[in-house]
């Protein structure tokens, strides 16, 4: 059977931090954190950029839905279909 061996990994004590963390004491921070806006992302320009052509593409589809019978809709149909030939 192969060797079962616990290996332990040698933390150092940290008496100070110990007790702080113990009274609840908080650390000192080194200064005040740079807070301000965030950059524009890409990626939310390419959807808002999107948007006004998914909107463009359910209103054709609204449409279509309105003139059209049912059946040019139903994808499940329309995928066996395609399997079958």
């Amino acid at each position: 059977m192969a060797d079962k061996t616990l290996q332990r990994l040698d933390v150092q004590a940290q008496p100070d931090l110990v007790t702080r963390l113990l009274k609840g004491e908080q650390a000192t921070p080194a200064g005040r954190p740079a807070i301000g806006p965030v950059p524009t992302s890409s990626i939310l320009d390419r959807v808002r950029g999107f948007l006004p052509s998914l909107e463009s593409a359910n209103e054709d589809l609204a449409r279509r839905m309105a003139e059209e019978p049912a059946q040019n809709f139903d994808i499940e149909a329309r995928s066996a279909r395609l399997w079958m030939a």
